[in-house]
């Protein structure tokens, strides 16, 4: 189900996101099933890592804001949302 691709990925941040406050605000935070693999600067560079260590695998690429209304979206890249579904279908 096309809803669920990054459900794990999803509730892992919301699992974590306590723990990135402070020195990862505003930062990029790369998840893959229930692991954080690093959190980086720019959303370029933290795409460019999943794509090197996962390929063709899905991945999310969160933007770690403490907004209210960005903390309550996980949705694709281009609508204006924090998350970021990275793959090569």
């Amino acid at each position: 189900m096309a809803n669920n691709i990054l459900k794990e990925e999803l509730d892992t941040y919301e699992a974590h996101k306590k723990e990135l406050l402070g020195s990862d605000e505003n930062k990029y935070v790369l998840i893959k099933g229930q692991n954080i693999i690093g959190v980086y600067a720019n959303e370029q560079d933290a795409i460019a890592q999943g794509y090197q260590r996962f390929l063709n695998e899905p991945f999310l690429v969160r933007h770690h804001r403490t907004s209210r209304w960005l903390d309550e979206w996980g949705c694709l890249k281009g609508n204006g949302c924090p998350a970021v579904l990275a793959s090569r279908y």
